[in-house]
């Protein structure tokens, strides 16, 4: 069995840390005890609430005990929470637009301060616990604790009549949260009091008059209680078993007294129903076990009302008026409800949104605004009045309320921004500077007014006109487009673009066939023949110049001429074609037939003929080439090769005239006349003429045979070769070799002349 233990102490005792609390913990359980057991919990002075500011309160000294018996003291000059004894409200979050009743209640806290840390090595101790008061104020929207320094919170709903909390008093505030004078109701606390033990008789013969009489536990009175004067009680009369006053009974005798009844009120009218002939008011909860009829005597339901019911709000159930479930629609500010449990569906079950309408809205009354995008205030967040979804909110008309500014945009970007406040209208842009700003290219059927800020040309009537054709024209000068210096009716500094791919870029003449010739391009103002020009009457294109036909290209002939404006075949040229090549048939400007029978390319740069003889100067040609005139052939090697002024090689085993070469010099009667002249000098070996001629058959082999002839003045060369350069090697003027037959001439040179001359 354990016993209460107090501490006891003796000279050189060594005293523990143990010690000194267990002395602590002795005396404050006995004060515990003290003070639960012989007085009931509640305010025992002062503690008075009062207003202090519009959202401010303020608590006076006093003292309170709560049901454990601790007591909860506010000193003087005690600054709770923040200046003395004063409350801050306003961090209290309360419904919007209504008045609301909070509660102020006050409990037993205990704390460790940090003026009172002491370091005990890596530990932190204390050398005092502070006990102070903490303030709970019930009533609040949302709950939050520890405010004001740790000495206050707030809480929702009611507060408790059954735990440590003691209640001072109900403060009302306004639709604002404020405290208006007279809203402090003080009379709702609970008083502290002693307490009473059990009397097993208890006989008054005189009058009990007391501040407070408190019966709490069980008093049981057996027999009669009779009170022969006043009874006056100021606190609470309980009675719960069965009393009988026979007679009237009149209950307080102010408008603020109370009857508390804990048990049940039973009707004893032979009817069997409780009448009330005066208006009732309830300020708590009225409840009914059975039903209750309004204008009905048997009701069969818990309340049935057989007329109208006008309330200023219902609760409960009402799904089986309105359709919907229970506990969804609640009380707003201003008159209004709010649905606070998912969406509202109007028309439709299936809602994407807090307020889905499946068909149209309509707003009674005609000049009310239809919405509402703020509640108040003049810089509210940007808002969405108008969006695709509610995964594209981004996406519809905006308003920006510190900017005054309704936004058309898509994906967050600005298309259309009305500014209500500077009356300025923006395209693709935010904040317009200008009645209209628009960020892009303007594309319109018609501009009317004063377009000379926009295009630098004076505004009115005067220059630019409507034309014909959806066409506009400039009447009033030349046009110029990125110059201002213009020396023709539209003259552009830059390029010229044509949109449409198929239509035709310019039009010559607007309509007929046989218009004047014009020009198309012009050189320049002063040189309008310098250039292209079209001559309508022959469908012709000349290219001209100085008003010459350069090229000329017949559209309706297809034929093309150059130097010529008249071309009668496909290509016709008045003057000399130079190409690095032709194809095709040439037989017409060279004299040759068509096809590549005859002349073909060779190799190394060559050309050679495979179809007959080659006449130079005539056109019946005997040999494969045979010229009618001198041939003159110049070899210059500086090599020590061999170089060939004429090679000339005849073979075959064949009878017949061989001629390594045949020359001839003749006519004339003056100047020298050389059938072969050979010169040779420089190298090892020279040859003015070195001829070899070789035949196996009987006739004769010339190796070389000249003839040069005429009538005419001048030397004559049946053979004229030269062959110099280089230090070494063979050189040859003329190299002739006869060898078989029955005569050989290495060279047979003949040169013939009439006159004096060599």
């Amino acid at each position: 069995m354990k016993y209460i233990q107090r501490p006891n102490y003796f000279t050189s005792q060594f005293l523990l840390e143990k010690d000194f609390n267990d002395e602590q913990t002795y005396h404050r359980d006995m004060r515990l005890r003290h003070n639960s057991l012989l007085h009931e919990w509640g305010v025992v002075e002062g503690l008075e609430v009062t207003r202090a500011e519009p959202k401010k309160i303020a608590v006076s000294e006093g003292m309170a005990i709560d049901k454990y018996g601790r007591e909860i003291i506010i000193l003087p000059d005690c600054t709770v929470p923040d200046t003395i004894n004063t409350i801050n409200l306003d961090r209290l979050e309360l419904e919007a637009n209504t008045t609301t009743t909070i509660e102020i209640t006050v409990i037993y806290d205990e704390i460790k301060d940090d003026g009172d840390e002491v370091a005990v090595g890596n530990d932190k101790k204390y050398t005092r616990t502070s006990e102070r008061p903490k303030f709970v104020i019930y009533g609040s929207k949302t709950s939050k604790d520890n405010l004001q320094d740790g000495n206050v919170d707030f809480k929702t709903g009611f507060a408790p009549t059954d735990d440590n909390v003691i209640l001072l008093a109900r403060v009302t505030l306004d639709n604002n949260g404020e405290v208006t004078e007279n809203a402090v109701d003080n009379s709702v606390r609970k008083l502290a009091g002693a307490k009473l033990s059990n009397l097993d008789n208890l006989e008054l013969d005189g009058t009990i008059s007391a501040e407070n009489l408190n019966l709490t536990g069980n008093s049981t009175i057996d027999g009669d209680l009779t009170v022969n004067g006043n009874l006056e009680v100021k606190g609470d009369v309980i009675a719960r078993d069965t009393e009988h006053i026979a007679g009237d009974v009149s209950l307080g005798d102010a408008d603020n007294d109370e009857v508390k009844v804990t048990g049940v009120i039973r009707s004893g009218h032979s009817s069997g129903a409780l009448t009330v002939d005066d208006a009732l008011h309830t300020t708590g909860a009225l409840t009914v076990d059975g039903n209750v009829g309004i204008g009905k005597n048997n009701p069969t339901e818990k309340l049935e009302v057989a007329g109208t019911v006008k309330a200023t709000r219902f609760e409960g159930d009402g799904s089986g008026l309105t359709g919907i479930g229970a506990g969804k629609w609640s009380d707003g500010g201003s008159n209004g409800i709010y649905y606070n449990n998912g969406n509202v569906g109007i028309g439709t079950n299936s809602t994407y949104a807090e307020l889905t309408v499946n068909g149209s809205i309509g707003f009674a009354n005609g000049t009310a605004p239809m919405m509402y995008i703020h509640q108040s205030g003049t810089s509210n967040a940007p808002r969405p009045i108008i969006a695709h979804s509610p995964r594209y909110r981004n996406w519809g008309v905006e308003y920006r309320d510190q900017e005054d500014l309704m936004v058309f945009q898509g994906s967050g970007q600005p298309v259309l921004s009305v500014g209500l406040r500077y009356k300025k209208v923006g395209i693709g842009i935010t904040n317009p500077t200008e009645k209209l700003e628009v960020n892009g290219t303007v594309k319109a059927t018609k501009f009317v007014g004063d377009g000379s800020g926009l295009t630098g040309i004076s505004a009115g009537a005067t220059k630019w006109s409507n034309g014909s054709n959806n066409s506009i024209y400039y009447n009033h000068g030349n046009v110029g487009i990125c110059t201002n210096r213009t020396y023709a009716e539209l003259t552009v500094n830059g390029s010229i673009g044509f949109a449409n791919g198929t239509a035709p870029m310019m039009y010559i003449h607007q309509s007929g066939k046989n218009n004047a010739p014009r020009p198309i391009i012009a050189h320049s103002p002063s040189h309008p023949n310098w250039g292209v020009e079209y001559r309508d009457h022959g469908d012709l294109m000349v290219f001209q110049g100085s008003g010459e036909p350069v090229l000329s290209v017949g559209l309706g002939s297809k034929k093309v001429g150059i130097g010529t404006n008249n071309p009668r075949q496909k290509l016709e040229v008045a003057g000399t074609v130079k190409a690095t090549r032709f194809e095709g048939d040439g037989s017409g400007l060279t004299g040759i037939s068509a096809g590549g029978t005859k002349w073909s390319d060779g190799g190394s740069n060559r050309i050679y003929y495979n179809a007959g003889n080659v006449g130079i100067g005539t056109n019946n040609p005997t040999q494969k080439l045979e010229v009618a005139g001198s041939v003159k052939a110049i070899a210059n090697h500086t090599g020590n090769r061999t170089a060939y002024g004429v090679q000339s090689l005849v073979g075959g085993n064949r009878n017949g005239t061989k001629f390594g070469l045949h020359a001839q010099a003749t006519g004339g009667s003056s100047g020298a006349r050389f059938g072969v002249y050979g010169h040779a000098q420089g190298g090892q070996t020279q040859f003015g003429g070195h001829f070899t001629a070789t035949n196996t058959g009987n006739t004769t082999a010339f190796g070389v045979h000249s003839r040069a002839g005429g009538n005419g003045n001048g030397t004559k060369f049946g053979l004229h070769a030269q062959a110099t350069g280089g230090s070494s090697g063979a050189r040859f003027g003329v190299r002739g070799i006869a060898s078989g037959g029955q005569t050989q001439f290495g060279g047979h040179f003949t040169a013939t002349n009439t006159d004096n001359s060599t």
